[in-house]
């Protein structure tokens, strides 16, 4: 073979390397539909998700989120998910992603059952009263003060030790989290507790100080009590998307939903924890099909992204004349627990939680902004809002500067 030959070889070989290269690139492309783009989006899959309608000027889209799938219509619109989540639950039920996400470790567990599963009905009358007041007050609220008043013990340890810089609060927050659901489920003792353990390996624990009692934390009637941690749900939105699943033939609007669509609903997202196209909403909004706010109005334009506890709160004159703040649930959307007869069934424990944690934290503590002891320029990046995508969002530098009061 002369070299012509032979570079003309190499030549046509290049080119159709190039070409193959390029039709596999595609393939793999078309195959994978929108995930490619939805991993690599900047600020995290469920932001890019909830800002795909806005892009064509809708409230709902439809996205290729997975090789050989249907594809799925994502709606991030408050009024359209409480119409679903609410007023038509025979036509859109719970769909397969709960299930794949938790159904092989707990293929019983309600959360991963559809509305017409025969199952669901025995569960729900199994747990029938877990979420009463009378079980809240005089069983979970013991329990979930006594891990509090641990974790509290352990942070004045852990901040005595750190003599004024941070330390890293995941960890003790998240077993906390877990102590005061299996203290309330499974009557765990203290010995058992985690913080328990955590706090035995440090030396010198003094447990006498004074805190609020809980039935002192169970009468606490705050209205910007209230305000702070309904403006920290819905800003922080630790569940930010639910998904459903259309059971018949229907429509969403003016726009046909086929029998076995699945639908990725928004939590948050635009006009619920940041700004939205008003002209392109009014625009696009279905006429047909979409349910009233049901007293319950857009949030002002122009600081939906703003953590201000106060946009909770609303004047109100009583039969005497005396102007005072009353807490408002219902000041603007927020769909922090989900809406309708399959939201979150923890959502009062949930609540209780984080009102006891609230209180004694901040009646022990003093919090300053988080410092880095070795690099200033850490600062920021210690401080910001950034989150880990999980089944549930989770801080992903979550360290707290505590000073004992």
């Amino acid at each position: 073979m002369s070299s012509f030959d032979a570079s003309l070889v190499i030549n046509v070989s290049h080119r159709l390397l190039t070409i193959l290269l390029l039709l596999v690139g595609a393939f793999v492309k078309k195959i994978c539909g929108d995930m490619n783009d939805m991993y690599a989006a900047e600020g995290g899959r469920r932001r890019w998700v909830w800002s795909q309608p806005g892009k064509y000027g809708t409230v709902l889209c439809q996205a290729f989120l997975g090789p050989l799938r249907r594809p799925t219509v994502i709606v991030s619109d408050y009024e359209t998910a409480v119409d679903i989540c609410c007023r038509r639950t025979k036509e859109f039920d719970r769909g397969s992603r709960n299930k794949e996400c938790v159904g092989f470790t707990a293929p019983y567990f309600h959360f991963t059952m559809e509305s017409r599963d025969p199952r669901l009905k025995a569960h729900r009358k199994m747990l029938n009263g877990l979420m009463s007041q009378e079980f809240l007050h005089e069983t979970a609220a013991e329990r979930i003060y006594g891990t509090t008043i641990r974790l509290v013990a352990l942070w004045t340890l852990k901040a005595t030790k750190a003599q004024g810089n941070s330390f890293s609060a995941r960890e003790d927050l998240y077993l906390a989290t877990m102590d005061m659901i299996s203290s309330v489920a499974f009557d765990m003792n203290e010995a058992q507790c985690s913080l328990t353990s955590s706090i035995n390996q440090l030396k010198n624990y003094d447990s006498e100080f004074r805190l609020p009692t809980k039935t002192e934390i169970l009468s606490l009637r705050v209205p910007y009590f209230d305000a702070v941690m309904e403006e920290t749900l819905r800003c922080a939105a630790p569940a930010t998307l639910i998904t459903r699943k259309a059971t018949c033939d229907t429509h969403i609007g003016e726009y046909s939903i086929p029998k076995g669509t699945d639908l990725i609903v928004c939590l948050a997202g635009p006009g619920m924890t940041e700004e939205r196209s008003i002209e392109h909403f009014e625009k696009a909004k279905p006429a047909a099909g979409i349910g009233g706010r049901q007293g319950v109005p857009a949030w002002p334009d122009g600081d939906i992204a703003t953590y201000n506890p106060g946009r909770w709160l609303k004047k109100e004159t009583d039969s005497n004349g005396h102007v005072r703040e009353i807490f408002d649930p219902k000041a603007g959307p927020n769909l922090a627990f989900s809406i309708g007869p399959r939201q979150c069934f923890g959502k009062k424990q949930a609540l209780l939680q984080v009102k006891c944690m609230i209180t004694l934290l901040l009646w022990s503590f003093d919090f300053d902004k988080v410092k880095s002891p070795l690099n200033s320029d850490e600062n920021d990046r210690l401080n910001n809002n950034d989150i880990e995508e999980s089944l549930v969002n989770r801080p992903k530098h979550c360290y707290v500067t505590a000073k004992i009061l």
